[in-house]
């Protein structure tokens, strides 16, 4: 097998025992039987983010074992207004976007009444480092590997498919945004030969649309 095909696996094994752990209901009922059923559903979110970003950063082994880089720490963005323009989009999608009946729905996912600004923090800090383990599995493994052996666009390709299947689960609006999304990041990513550039934007649309559909919500106090 190369390195795109272990890659891609890599990335299915990972995805599918993530799913299946956070989603299963001897979770959820333990964790709402022992601290009730608003504490232990924002603790099932806070569990299922770290185990997420320990399950996607461990496919980075495969890089350490083989010897292959990673991306970049290093960002080399020469296109300083483009830049501020992605960094704009997704506070300007959110603003808009979160409003929508499907979002509240589903966003925040904590779904704690009375939000504290320790909360708030809690919740960014566990969305950036699941992201960060997010980022690190599909545009630092991924895509690094399959860059290095199948070429930019069927790299992004194979990128985005998998990126789209993994969102089904929240719904049509949402998988279908992971496709312009997906190609955004993989072009960042290709841009400043460093994955910490997606991470940075991914890490905006996730706050930006929290914040906002906290905002919105008619169901949560923040205090």
């Amino acid at each position: 097998m190369n390195n795109t095909s272990i890659s891609v696996l890599l990335v299915t094994l990972s995805f599918l025992l993530y799913h299946f752990i956070t989603n299963h209901d001897k979770l959820k009922n333990h964790m709402q039987s022992r601290y009730g059923a608003e504490r232990g559903q924002m603790l099932t979110v806070v569990f299922s983010r770290l185990l997420g970003a320990a399950l996607f950063a461990s496919t980075a082994i495969f890089n350490w074992v083989k010897q292959l880089p990673l991306i970049s720490v290093g960002i080399d963005f020469k296109y300083k207004a483009l830049l501020l323009l992605l960094v704009l989009i997704p506070v300007l999608v959110n603003l808009f976007a979160a409003k929508g009946v499907g979002n509240l729905a589903m966003y925040p996912q904590i779904r704690t009444k009375v939000w504290s600004k320790g909360l708030l923090v809690l919740s960014a800090l566990t969305w950036m480092i699941y992201l960060l383990g997010y980022e690190i599995m599909f545009r630092g493994v991924l895509f690094e590997n399959c860059v290095s052996e199948v070429g930019l666009l069927s790299a992004i390709g194979i990128n985005i498919s998998i990126y789209a299947l993994v969102h089904i689960p929240k719904g049509l609006n949402e998988t279908v945004g992971t496709l312009p999304m997906g190609i955004v990041f993989c072009l960042l990513v290709w841009f400043t030969g460093s994955f910490w550039a997606s991470f940075a934007l991914h890490c905006l649309f996730a706050l930006s649309n929290e914040w906002f559909s906290l905002k919105y919500s008619k169901e949560i106090v923040v205090k």
